[in-house]
């Protein structure tokens, strides 16, 4: 946009769509996981991966906010619309031109996505504080400016009424909870007390105004629990009312007469499209509930218990990974099993699912893939 380069970023699903809404969410929720817990990434080797991870996902944010007023909300396909790059599937290389751009500007609502991205600056700025203090600070400024934009009253209101190329991908149902996780992740990065009253402020008005979102899951449409969760951190006199939120959503996904089902062998089912990113969500916000609380209660046991049980279905147990490169995965490709450079030829790059040769995944991999005990 305005001739500024928007390279990078991460595609959406398996099209050619990148939407900034999910994309932050996303950046944020990795920096908390890393932050309550860099021990296991460390002993699982991740950690630089992790911190690659932030980075390109936050350099690309800081590329979307490409001046003081405007962020990107969406790019898509050069000469195709919203839907026929989504449909698309091909390898990015095949594309040339430049993408299709829409942006949040000044005067138009949208106070959910500028929060989400502020938070997700803030968090990435947290995770490099003492690793990379000037890169980190840079992202706090971007942070700062992004949050004070989205608490305006020009801004108030949700993204996707301004935004009408995002309905029916990423929609957006509520903003004061975004403002509350953004003004949590401010005040959990510089130790602002404003900060931290304004992120107070806006859980209570979430809860009174919004009803505290949808109450089954944690995702980029409900961060209560996400919310509560830092509010406790900072506020440690006041978690059992900040971590109520987590209760309540693990106590529906625990008991019998819940919505929420489960499969012959134990898998969580909640919804039928990307239904592991709800399952491993709640598993993770079950974990840091025991974090806030641990007094090895049976509470917490029950919830270590619903995390391992989970992390294992997803990763095999039952004899389908959901991951690729652990045992038993079945998984999509569609640049993949293409050459590098030329063209594809041989109709792979066609929708396609593939079960991997069982030699590309060794005991060891699949050991170490199962490893959690209950």
């Amino acid at each position: 946009p305005n001739g500024a380069s928007i390279a990078g970023g991460w595609y959406d699903a398996g099209d050619l769509t990148r939407f900034t809404f999910p994309a932050a969410y996303t950046i944020s929720t990795l920096a908390l996981g890393f932050l309550e817990f860099p021990d296991a990434y460390q002993q699982a080797g991740q950690t630089d991966y992790l911190l690659g991870n932030l980075k390109w996902g936050a350099n690309w944010l800081m590329a979307a906010r490409y001046q003081p007023d405007a962020l990107v909300a969406v790019t898509w396909m050069p000469g195709a619309s919203v839907n026929d790059s989504h449909r698309f599937w091909g390898r990015p290389e095949d594309v040339s031109g430049a993408a299709m751009v829409r942006s949040l500007t000044s005067q138009m609502k949208g106070a959910d996505l500028l929060a989400q991205t502020a938070a997700a600056l803030a968090a990435t700025s947290l995770a490099f504080q003492d690793r990379e203090p000037t890169y980190s600070a840079e992202l706090l400024e971007a942070a700062q400016g992004l949050y004070d934009q989205a608490t305006s009253d020009d801004s108030a209101g949700l993204y996707s009424n301004s935004i009408p190329e995002v309905r029916g991908f990423y929609s957006s149902y509520s903003y004061i909870d975004d403002l509350a996780w953004a003004a949590a992740w401010m005040a959990l990065r510089t130790g602002d007390q404003d900060r931290l009253k304004e992120a107070k402020f806006y859980f209570d008005q979430h809860m009174a105004v919004e009803g505290g979102g949808e109450g089954r899951r944690f995702d980029y449409n409900n961060l209560v629990q996400g919310v509560g969760y830092l509010l406790a951190k900072l506020d440690p006199s006041n978690k059992d009312k900040y971590m109520s939120p987590i209760r309540d959503v693990m106590k529906l996904w625990l008991s019998a007469q819940s919505s929420i089902s489960y499969t012959p062998k134990g898998m969580a089912y909640i919804d039928s499209w990307g239904n592991l990113r709800y399952v491993a969500n709640q598993a993770f916000m079950g974990l840091l509930h025991n974090k806030m609380y641990p007094d090895q209660s049976q509470r917490a046991q029950v919830y270590t218990c619903f995390a391992r049980k989970q992390a294992r279905t997803m990763l095999g147990e039952g004899g389908q990974s959901y991951v690729v490169s652990c045992a038993g995965s079945a998984y999509r490709t569609v640049g993949s099993p293409c050459p590098v450079a030329g063209v594809c030829t041989d109709g792979s790059c066609s929708m396609s699912y593939h079960q991997p040769p069982q030699a590309a995944v060794t005991t060891a991999q699949a050991v170490h893939c199962l490893q959690w005990k209950c």
